[in-house]
């Protein structure tokens, strides 16, 4: 606080004299209303420039009523209403440092919020930068989801193409194996086809030899036509003789064909074996994701007419 002291005391002031500002009770204040409330907090992360706060500029109303008072009182006579205009001075001073202090703390409260506000700021700015870098590393992330996605949709689509290329070359083997079959069953037809024939040619021969024996009979009984009975029997049994050799080579190849036949039984039992114990791998990896179970019904199928084959052709 400014006190302002004379130095010297006017005798007589006439008031009547001094401007309007200097009139008691007429002292006027230029100086602009103080703020009474602190600035809007700031929400907005567009705000680059610092906010700054100055302390408000001193009031010139003191000066000039200062210099007015001191004019005043040098041209002025002590008086009553000097005294009284000196304490209305004193107490418009005291008022306008009274003003200036609440200015100042004003300035300070208004100072501690520009701080307040720049520290926010500061926080708001680091979360941002924060918020920027977990939505690089989302990106980061997205990216590789999507090259890992690209990568297991690739896969997929060669398993589904070499799925289609077995399902094509089990198709194709399927194919070959009823073909295999129907031949099988034409050879089975034709193998009892033989089996009669040789079953008739036994019996010819049967008959053959009971004829014989009936002509050395009737040689034994006549007497006179046995050299003849002879002769016809020696033709008879010579025919039948190369009849029988004809009939045993026939016979031998027969059994060297049931041999093959034989043979190729047990390679179509291996066969089956071996089917069958690609059936039970198939049941085993049926939980695989890319095995058709129309594939298995397939086999099954084939095995059962395999197994038909295999008991028709058995002796």
């Amino acid at each position: 606080m400014v006190l302002l002291t004379p130095p010297h005391t006017p005798t007589s002031l006439n008031t009547q004299s001094l401007p309007s500002y200097l009139q008691p009770g007429r002292l006027s204040r230029d100086a602009s209303p103080l703020p009474t409330s602190l600035p809007r907090k700031r929400t907005r992360f567009d705000c680059d420039e610092k906010i700054c706060y100055r302390d408000p500029p001193p009031s010139d109303n003191s000066a000039k009523v200062a210099q007015k008072v001191d004019a005043s009182m040098q041209t002025a006579d002590t008086s009553e209403d000097t005294r009284n205009l000196l304490s209305q001075l004193r107490a418009d001073l005291l008022a306008e440092s009274k003003s200036r202090a609440e200015a100042q703390e004003t300035a300070k409260q208004e100072r501690a919020a520009r701080e307040a506000l720049e520290k926010e700021l500061a926080e708001l700015r680091y979360a941002q930068t924060v918020v920027q870098q977990q939505q690089a590393a989302a990106q980061v992330w997205t990216a590789q989801a999507a090259t890992y996605y690209e990568d297991v949709r690739r896969q997929t689509d060669a398993a589904m193409a070499h799925e289609r290329e077995e399902r094509a070359l089990l198709q194709v083997r399927l194919d070959e194996e009823r073909e295999d079959t129907v031949r099988l069953r034409g050879l089975l037809v034709d193998e009892k086809a033989a089996r009669e024939r040789l079953a008739d040619m036994l019996e010819i021969e049967t008959l053959g030899r009971a004829r014989v024996e009936q002509l050395l009979d009737a040689q034994t009984k006549a007497g006179q036509a046995a050299q003849r009975a002879l002769v016809e029997s020696a033709a008879a049994k010579a025919a039948l003789q190369e009849e029988a050799e004809r009939l045993r080579a026939t016979l031998e190849e027969e059994r060297k064909r049931c041999a093959e036949l034989d043979d190729s039984l047990n390679a179509e039992k291996m066969e089956t074996s071996r089917l069958k114990n690609l059936l039970d791998d198939i049941a085993r990896e049926r939980k695989a994701p890319f095995i058709v179970p129309g594939i298995l019904d397939v086999l099954t199928v084939i095995s059962t007419i395999t197994d038909d084959v295999i008991r028709e052709a058995a002796p």
